[in-house]
């Protein structure tokens, strides 16, 4: 016997059957891809070196740290998806394995062929993978440069240590599919190798208190996502909501798409014609197993959809937020005590550099921390916060205030208090009360105060605390409020504008900061094109992770959509044969097909985007913690993510419904 005929076997099945092992090649080409691309990216000592500690530019440990956890999340979803994928291979693998054990292959035989195939298939992917992941390495990372406005560093470089990696990890997802393929295959009996193709799910029984109890978990959970009022409770739900969500929709659809099924087989003018009772037959007698990948397809796209969403609205928002957080190009932060002696050095440094300050704005203010309670504010102290997420969120760390004489100076106004009275902002309404007790002081709250200062002084990066703003009759009254704040005390922030390029507003930055320090005065400076670095790093890196993953998550859909459709193409080959021999013609086939596809192919579409619409809160809550999110810019974004997704979608319908007709009527 030819000492390779084992191998020339399983090649040959490979060829012969590429509808099937052709897209489950190209699934692990692309998950190698996009694993040596974030991987190579997020270790590229061109952006940041972890030795050195050297960044190219502003932001870039923070970018290379989302880049590795990207390539993480890449290779979490290999694992599973390649597992995953392998079972619809490995069901119409068992038939040929089958025969070769009636014609007298021994089980090691058997395990010969099936290791020949893992390890073909996973030779060629890891390959492939490698080959246009360190083509398309470059392409990437000058893209990656161009969303976050920096210039790509030139040359071309291979990165070893993520090609050992690569290896590493497809050689141990080789062996879990291999070891799962052996017990799956050398454990079954010849008879039911041979007939594993034709296997199908008995007619389940109608559960109506599961599909209950899964109307009720997807309740919960929607309703803990709707509840997430701020970041900390967002942080908090979102899990507990995506489990309770997942959870219910892998039940509904199983238990409820049973009991819709059974309604329609009893209305009788529905189910009784030609197309609807061959669909409605057909997906009922094997719901289970359909029930599933559907599932399966509504987690992933609901997945994709919010990833890419999340990281389209981030970078939307990007520009928003660096002008929210810097209303001014130039803005100087010092103590009261200072105040003079810092104005005499910011006149200096702008005489010399023949420069005018334009738009300029200063305001007088203390800053300090409280904490939340039912009647008023506390001073913050460890004792009075705990240490859950929840209760961290009862802190107010953005909390200012100034005297009437101040804030009037400011905003232009007249207004007048009395010793016992204030104003009071508080964002998110987190304060609505008419009195507020502070010390053992009940001071009456005259009106709302006007936010418009805190525009300026207030750091909306910190977007997931609340803020609040207290307007007192006198500086007597504010050192009162004052007295507990250790580590706080008046501040003057100056802010003003500087008609002049960027490199020369940059060149003035630095050139103030060096006079700061040389005359020993301490104080925060900030200009806005200095940031704006790590702005587009961060939020550019995000998008950019959102973008890849989205892929990633879109090409994983398509692929069970693929499968699911040839698994029940091949299932219903003889079926719809026997059809057509008592009497359906070809067009009642093909419409019979459409039927059944439209019923089962878009139901997961449309649920995932309910439970976008929904997420929609909590994901918004999340995103505070990295940005002041604009709420119709984040709507949007979601919109947009949707339609782009449905027509992605469209097309793969197209395709597969192409497939499973042509696979019935070969």
């Amino acid at each position: 016997m030819n000492k390779h005929l084992y191998e020339k076997l399983a090649i040959n099945n490979i060829r012969k059957n590429g509808k099937l092992y052709l897209p489950y090649l190209l699934t692990i080409i692309g998950s190698m891809m996009f694993y040596y691309i974030l991987t190579s990216i997020g270790n590229n000592p061109a952006i940041y070196d972890a030795s050195t500690k050297v960044q190219a530019f502003k932001g870039a440990d923070f970018l290379c740290r989302i880049l590795q956890a990207g390539s993480f999340v890449s290779a979490l979803f290999a694992f599973i998806f390649l597992l995953y994928a392998n079972s619809f291979v490995l069901k119409h693998q068992k038939r040929q394995l089958g025969l070769y054990r009636v014609l007298g292959m021994e089980r090691k035989h058997i395990a010969r062929i099936v290791t020949t195939e893992v390890v073909f298939l996973f030779s060629i992917g890891l390959l492939s993978g490698l080959f246009l992941g360190i083509l398309f390495d470059k392409l990437m990372l000058v893209l990656l440069f161009k969303i976050i406005g920096q210039t790509a560093p030139a040359g071309f470089s291979l990165a070893f240590d993520t090609v050992i990696g690569t290896v590493k990890l497809t050689a141990i997802i080789a062996l879990l599919v291999l070891l799962r393929s052996m017990i799956s295959v050398l454990s079954a009996k010849d008879i039911e190798l041979l007939k594993s193709d034709k296997i199908g799910e008995k007619e389940p029984k109608n559960r109506p208190l599961y599909a209950l109890v899964g109307v009720v978990f997807l309740a919960i959970g929607y309703g803990i996502a709707l509840k997430a009022d701020n970041a900390g409770a967002a942080i908090n739900n979102f899990f507990p909501a995506a489990l309770c969500v997942m959870y219910a929709t892998y039940n509904l659809f199983t238990a409820g798409s049973i009991f819709i099924l059974k309604l329609l087989k009893k209305n009788k003018n529905y189910y009784y014609t030609t197309k609807h009772f061959i669909s409605v037959s057909s997906l009922l007698y094997r719901m289970k197993q359909n029930a599933n990948g559907l599932a399966t397809i509504c987690i992933l796209s609901t997945a994709a959809i919010v990833v890419l969403s999340a990281g389209a609205s981030l970078y939307a928002n990007g520009e928003r937020s660096i002008n929210e957080q810097f209303p001014r190009m130039i803005q100087l932060f010092t103590t009261v005590a200072e105040k003079d002696s810092s104005n005499e050095i910011l006149e200096k440094t702008l005489t010399e550099s023949t420069m005018t300050a334009q738009n300029m704005v200063t305001c007088t203010y203390g800053e300090g921390i409280f904490v939340k309670t039912a009647n008023g504010i506390v001073p913050f102290t460890r004792e009075n916060t705990g240490d859950s997420m929840t209760d961290i969120f009862t802190m107010v760390p953005d909390s200012f205030l100034m005297t009437i004489e101040e804030y009037n100076h400011f905003n232009n106004t007249q207004e007048t208090l009395s010793d016992n009275e204030i104003l009071l902002y508080a964002s998110d309404n987190f304060y609505m009360n008419d009195t507020l007790t502070y010390l053992d002081e009940t001071y009456q709250i005259k009106g709302i105060a006007d936010k418009s200062c805190l525009d300026f002084i207030a750091d909306s990066s910190m977007a997931l605390f609340s803020k609040l703003l207290i307007v007192v009759p006198n500086e007597e009254v504010l050192q009162k409020f004052m007295s507990e704040q250790s580590l706080s005390s008046q501040i003057t922030w100056t802010g003003f504008d500087l008609n002049e390029s960027d490199e020369e507003i940059l060149a003035f930055y630095h050139s103030l900061s060096e006079e700061f320090a040389a005359n020993g005065i301490p104080c925060e400076l900030s200009a806005k094109q200095q940031e704006q670095e790590y702005f587009n790093s961060t939020y550019g890196g995000i998008l950019f992770i959102g973008v890849v993953l989205g892929m990633l998550f879109i090409l994983s859909t398509a692929m069970i959509i693929y499968y699911k459709q040839i698994s029940e193409g091949y299932e219903d080959k003889e079926r719809f044969l026997i059809m057509q021999k008592v009497g359906l013609s070809k067009e009642e086939i093909k419409n019979s097909i459409h039927s059944q596809v439209m019923l089962v192919f878009f139901l997961p579409l449309v649920v995932a985007v309910i439970h976008s619409a929904v997420a929609l809160k909590i994901v918004a809550s999340c995103l505070r913690l990295v940005i002041l999110v604009h709420m119709p810019t984040f709507i949007m974004s979601v919109a947009a993510t949707c339609v782009l997704f449905s027509i992605v979608y469209m097309i793969v319908y197209k395709i597969t419904s192409k497939e499973y007709y042509n696979i019935v009527n070969e």
